[in-house]
């Protein structure tokens, strides 16, 4: 059973033309899902160094325990996410399987892969508490995609991804400010980071310590949208030789910052929509890199 994160993408279009207000968010939503199908789906990993279609996962080891701490957290994870949501569980040979709110977990051992936990579309149910939110993610170590909106938590509700070197897809709605890039900064392997909508919230995400993650060398396609990313923020994204895709709708960024984006020579999509750049500044740009899709 592969995941089936294409078909909720499908749900979130289908969402969002009933909600016209929250039409960009539903959109960027199901873009994400779509590259996580590319990434978890099928094995597929964008268009730097994919594997072959045929790809088998390797069977897996678990520590003793393990897999009662992965079936306990995958439990509550579902517990609490809104539709859509989901998680993406890998079975010892090698298997995924995709479980969505309402249905059972598989049987046997099994570690935790993914999971997207989204609580915006319901907003009849509680807060979550964010201690509990630690508690139960804490023995995770084995994650490779996360897709959470916080809103209201700490920093401290994203320590569990630093225990999880295999991440490669990070999307944080809402993530409390700079304090999340220390949680971040060791993982080695994340190809797709979203942390957007932080005007949203009291703490606002400017970029501070981004040049400190040790992924930049991997880092294919970025979004910080909605956020306090600024020109400073900016030129971190210069040790980023595979990015492909920049995304920085409403954020601080300014002409100044341009020149510096020119030289990601990677680049081939940049979305400047709503900011402070000038027509003349995107000319500039355009002419330099008429290979780069600019969107303002």
């Amino acid at each position: 059973m592969q995941a089936r994160p294409v078909g909720l993408a499908t749900q979130l279009v289908k969402w969002a033309r009933r909600r016209p207000a929250h039409a960009a968010l539903a959109v960027v939503g199901a873009a994400g899902l779509a590259f996580f199908a590319l990434r978890i789906s099928d094995g597929t990993h964008g268009s730097h160094g994919t594997y072959p279609s045929h790809h088998a996962t390797p069977a897996i080891d678990l520590a003793p325990g393990e897999a009662v701490a992965n079936r306990h957290a995958a439990g509550w994870l579902l517990s609490v996410c809104a539709n859509p949501g989901q998680v993406v569980v890998q079975m010892t040979d090698g298997q995924r399987v995709t479980v969505h709110p309402g249905e059972p977990l598989p049987t046997g051992d099994w570690s935790l892969e993914g999971f997207w936990l989204d609580r915006t579309n319901a907003p009849g149910l509680p807060l979550l508490n964010e201690a509990e939110f630690v508690s139960r993610l804490a023995g995770l170590t084995r994650l490779k995609s996360v897709m959470v909106r916080f809103y209201t938590f700490s920093s401290a509700a994203c320590a569990f991804m630093a225990n999880n070197p295999d991440l490669e897809h990070i999307e944080i709605y809402g993530p409390p400010g700079d304090g999340i890039l220390p949680h971040l900064a060791g993982l080695k392997n994340i190809r797709y980071l979203a942390l957007t909508w932080s005007l949203d919230r009291g703490e606002v995400f400017r970029g501070r310590g981004l040049e400190k993650l040790a992924c930049l060398p991997v880092l294919e396609k970025a979004l910080f949208y909605r956020s306090g990313f600024d020109d400073a923020a900016a030129a971190a994204l210069t040790a980023c030789p595979r990015l492909i895709s920049l995304h920085l709708e409403q954020t601080a960024i300014t002409d100044a910052a341009l020149t510096t984006l020119a030289g990601i020579r990677s680049l081939q999509e940049l979305n400047l929509t709503r900011t402070a750049v000038t027509d003349a500044g995107v000319a500039e740009i355009r002419k330099a890199r008429p290979d780069c899709s600019i969107v303002r």
